[in-house]
């Protein structure tokens, strides 16, 4: 038989004290949890703490590029033709070609992967600028900025045909959003179609 003394009796009582004052319920646990939540950025929680749950989503950048620039008429052959796309920071690149003898220059569809889309605050703008270099001059063939991440019929149309004079005067041009008649596309250009 074991006998309890009064300091063995005041251990296990201090020990059962102290056991039942660190359980939580499910309402501790949980008010715990929200409490350290409130200390971290929730955007910075979310990128962390979420990440196998985001999806990669395809955004276009920019349909295929074609055009033509001439001076009063005349092919110019040499000139320097630059694209510069930029999605919200997470895409920036300026790609870069020369006309060929006849003035002509194109460039390639973009499109790239991003997991952006998949967030609630995502804001989708897409800058695509299209110059050419003349005379230590840029001239504006193409500037608008988007924001739809698909890809829209009426700019891929107009962008297969940049039909550009450096004399002409720099333009806003609006143009028809066949995917969405409220809301028409506008862009700077010195072309003309």
């Amino acid at each position: 038989m074991r006998v309890i003394t009064s300091r063995v009796a005041a251990f296990y009582s201090r020990r059962n004290h102290l056991n039942s004052s660190l359980r939580l319920g499910r309402s501790g646990v949980c008010t715990l949890l929200l409490a350290a939540l409130m200390f971290v950025h929730p955007i910075d929680a979310a990128a962390g703490m979420f990440d196998f749950f985001k999806n990669k989503y395809d955004v276009h950048l920019s349909p295929e590029v074609r055009g033509s620039v001439k001076l009063d008429g005349k092919p110019m052959a040499g000139l320097i033709v630059l694209r510069e796309l930029d999605y919200i920071g997470v895409y920036e690149k300026t790609q870069k070609t020369k006309t060929d003898e006849h003035g002509r220059f194109s460039f390639p569809e973009k499109n790239v992967s991003a997991v952006e889309p998949g967030s609630i605050f995502h804001e989708p703008r897409i800058w695509n600028n299209i110059e050419v270099l003349y005379e230590n001059k840029k001239y504006q063939l193409w500037f608008v900025v988007s924001s739809s991440i698909e890809p829209a019929q009426g700019i891929s149309e107009k962008l297969l045909q940049l039909n550009c004079d450096l004399n002409d005067s720099l333009e806003d041009i609006g143009f028809n959003n066949i995917e969405d008649p409220r809301w028409p596309h506008g862009v700077e250009s010195i072309c003309r179609w």
